[in-house]
């Protein structure tokens, strides 16, 4: 059923928002499922000067947008890091606009390793867009959402593992107390975001219960199987032990994790306050 409600709350809140939903810009490579990733540029380059570097000796805007570099028009960072690379050493003519929209040629020396002297931000959105699946946005947005949350995981266990800092992998695990937090920052952010966070939510409770816990119904699941294949039942004195045990172990972990959040109050007020 938590399941069944997520699908719902997808649908409707992927519909509202023109069947796509925004993704970071670390996700443009992300493969997902029954939909595709499209990039939609909002700007031209935006940047804010260095302390130091040809950029600020040329006296480019302190900050503002580049246009091109050379004459070549320049699309995203990637290409902004290519031309420069290609110029090393060089002058180039960099063509820039300012926030008020005023433009001009600035000639910057480049350093040796192509660099002008510039911090540069994204000026492109990443988006998920599931507009030739409408009618099953709900059921696929859903898988991917769990395939985000894994990669996510992922990264962060990888990461922790290497460092041996395991805080940030913890600080992502939040029981009622952090839920409440959630829930009541999201509700002033309007139905649909609103609608977003409970699908959200919704499927994570779904994915928890499909854990191999014998208080939880995954862990039930697995007692079914182990049956089937022992074509016989456990014995029913055992198999109580096992789940009041597990459900003794899961609440001692909910009051764990509703400690943390206590400690870390503070922290999700300044969070979702």
């Amino acid at each position: 059923m938590n399941i069944l409600l997520s699908i719902i709350l997808y649908t409707v809140f992927l519909g509202y928002n023109n069947w796509r939903m925004e993704l970071g810009v670390d996700y443009a490579d992300f493969k997902p499922v029954g939909a595709k990733v499209v990039k939609e540029r909002i700007s031209d380059i935006p940047y804010e000067l260095a302390d130091e570097g040809g950029a600020l000796d040329s006296g480019m805007y302190e900050k503002g947008y580049i246009a091109s570099i050379n004459g070549i028009d320049i699309e995203d960072s990637v290409q902004l890091v290519e031309v420069l690379e290609d110029s090393r050493s060089e002058l180039a003519t960099v063509y820039a606009c300012n926030l008020d929209q005023e433009c001009d040629f600035f000639e910057v020396i480049l350093s040796e390793e192509g660099r002008m002297g510039v911090y540069t931000g994204y000026n492109h959105l990443v988006y998920i867009d599931y507009s030739n699946r409408k009618v099953f946005s709900g059921v696929f947005h859903s898988i991917n959402i769990v395939k985000i949350t894994g990669e996510v995981f992922s990264s962060m266990f990888s990461t922790a593992k290497q460092t041996g800092d395991y805080s940030e992998l913890s600080n992502t695990v939040s029981g009622p107390i952090g839920i409440y937090f959630i829930i009541d920052y999201f509700k002033t952010l309007g139905v649909i975001t609103f609608i977003s966070i409970l699908a959200d939510l919704s499927i994570s409770l779904a994915l928890i219960n499909l854990l191999p816990i014998p208080a939880l119904d995954g862990g039930r699941a697995v007692i079914l199987l182990i049956e089937s294949v022992l074509r016989k039942d456990l014995n029913e004195k055992v198999e109580k032990t096992i789940i009041n045990v597990s459900f003794i172990l899961l609440i001692f972990l909910v009051i764990v994790v509703m400690i943390k959040d206590i400690i870390n109050i503070e922290r999700l007020q300044s969070l979702f306050g």
